[in-house]
């Protein structure tokens, strides 16, 4: 176990119209996997020293676990995030990922991304040693050059699955905007924010992680929705939508129907309700979860500085998973 006291790690692969057909165990080995990664950082009690031999800055400890579960998650395929990201309607990737510190709530966020293997890690240099919060397209490009041995790289059609490539075609036939796992659509993508066409699916990765000692922090990747439009920034990068942390309130990574998040700004909604409302977390995300958003938006995991995990969503399944401090150990996806 790892020493220290009241620590919690909560993760998601995404939320949405997860049939029960799907063969589950190699989500559940993935996000077992990703669990692990985070543990193995708390208990070492540092980030990797791959910081120190790039003269960076060192992430705290919270942070540095959340990301080394998010990284876990962006090199698995089954995923949308990093290799697994969904295509546009040109046919490529543009991954997109934010880390906040709950400690100092200062942020990095990256957006448009082509060639970056690991989102999530060049989210967290725009958070140690950049003076902006938001980098995106050929600028955080730029910046992942200045680190060569740092920020693994590779060409925009490495990033081309087979799986991936699939399911552009298919959004391509219905002239629809998709969102990973079960094929739904939105049948016109430019009303997106109307009224639901058919059946959502889940998207993103995030991990939400307290340290043990009151400190929060959260990562959240993602490749968006199949066929956007290129360009399309969703909520993940968006500091507040889809991601919040704070040392007064909690950590929290979402993932669902971004325009959704970003429409109620409800990240920033759970965690005031906590902070200023005095609300629990699990009643704070009930109400934004099942009150404010439309059905099927999506959902939240998340940490208080407690070590307390809270998990809802209003989709048919949520891929999740969570270890604390009290012994709890698992992974689900519908109930």
């Amino acid at each position: 176990m790892p020493p220290v006291s009241k620590w919690a790690i909560a993760i998601h692969g995404g939320a949405g119209v997860i049939s029960r057909d799907t063969v589950s165990k190699p989500y559940e080995d993935a996000l077992n996997s990703s669990l692990q990664a985070a543990q193995l950082v708390l208990e070492a009690g540092k980030a990797s020293d791959a910081w120190d031999a790039a003269g960076l800055t060192r992430p705290p400890l919270a942070l540095a676990a959340a990301l080394a579960a998010v990284e876990s998650m962006e090199a698995c395929p089954l995923f949308n995030a990093g290799l697994g990201g969904v295509l546009n309607d040109k046919g490529f990737v543009e991954n997109e990922a934010a880390v906040i510190d709950g400690a100092t709530m200062r942020a990095g966020s990256v957006c448009g991304l082509r060639t970056v293997k690991h989102p999530a890690r060049l989210a967290t240099l725009v958070y140690t040693s950049a003076p902006h919060q938001m980098i995106g397209f050929s600028a955080a490009e730029r910046l992942a050059d200045r680190y060569p041995a740092f920020i693994e790289r590779a060409e925009p059609t490495w990033f081309i699955t087979d799986l991936r490539k699939a399911s552009l075609n298919t959004a391509r036939e219905k002239q629809a905007v998709t969102l990973d796992h079960s094929g739904g659509t939105l049948a016109n993508p430019t009303t997106i924010f109307s009224e639901r066409n058919g059946e959502r699916e889940g998207e993103t990765v995030g991990a939400t992680v307290c340290d043990g000692t009151g400190n929060v922090a959260c990562v959240t990747s993602t490749g968006g929705v199949t066929n956007k439009w290129a360009g399309r920034i969703g909520d993940t990068p968006l500091i507040g939508a889809g991601s919040y942390a704070s040392n007064k309130a909690c950590a929290l990574s979402g993932t669902g129907w971004g325009e959704q998040f970003i429409r109620f700004c409800a990240a920033s909604r759970v965690a005031l309700a906590v902070e200023w409302s005095r609300m629990s977390l699990k009643d704070a995300m009930y109400d934004v979860v099942h009150n404010v958003f439309p059905d099927s938006t999506g959902g939240f995991v998340g940490v208080t500085p407690g070590g307390e995990v809270v998990m809802d969503f209003n989709s048919v399944g949520m891929f999740r998973g969570c270890r604390t401090w009290r012994g709890e150990d698992y992974v689900k996806i519908w109930d």
